[in-house]
């Protein structure tokens, strides 16, 4: 589930920028997206130091 979860996520952005060319994500440096997805993505990693079921 956790895996999936993350493509969906990863796939979103990368469909945003580059298909759709959403203009906040098109005109965004890479590091500001990575920046912002972090907690997200740590958090579904359990990288967040909280265990997970």
């Amino acid at each position: 589930m956790r895996a999936a979860l993350i493509s969906a996520v990863l796939i979103g952005v990368v469909l945003g920028r580059h298909l759709l060319k959403l203009e906040e994500l098109r005109d965004a440096p890479p590091q500001q997206i990575a920046e912002l997805l972090r907690p997200c993505l740590r958090s579904l990693t359990g990288a967040d130091g909280r265990s997970t079921p």
